[in-house]
C-alpha cells in the first residue's frame, strides 16, 4: 500500500501491511513551504508516477491598539 503523509515536505511511503514497515518512495517539496498544503490525488502501484496539487494559503494579521 502507498500512503502520503500530511506533513511538509509530504512523503510518499510504501507500507507493508503484514509488518507495518514503511519505506519512503518520494518527498514532495514545493518551493516556498510557508502556508503550503499538499494533496496527493493518485499514485501508480510502483510509486513512480503520481498526481498532486499544492495550495498556498496566506493570511494577514492586523493588530489594533
Amino acid at each position: 500500500m502507498i500512503v502520503a503523509t500530511r506533513t511538509i515536505p509530504t512523503r510518499l511511503e510504501r507500507v507493508e501491511l503484514s509488518t507495518g514497515t514503511r519505506r519512503v518512495l518520494r518527498e514532495l517539496r514545493p518551493p516556498g513551504l510557508e502556508g503550503v498544503r499538499v494533496s496527493v490525488w493518485s499514485v501508480t502501484a510502483d510509486g513512480e508516477q503520481f498526481a498532486y496539487n499544492g495550495i498556498r494559503q496566506s493570511r494577514t494579521l492586523y493588530v489594533v491598539k
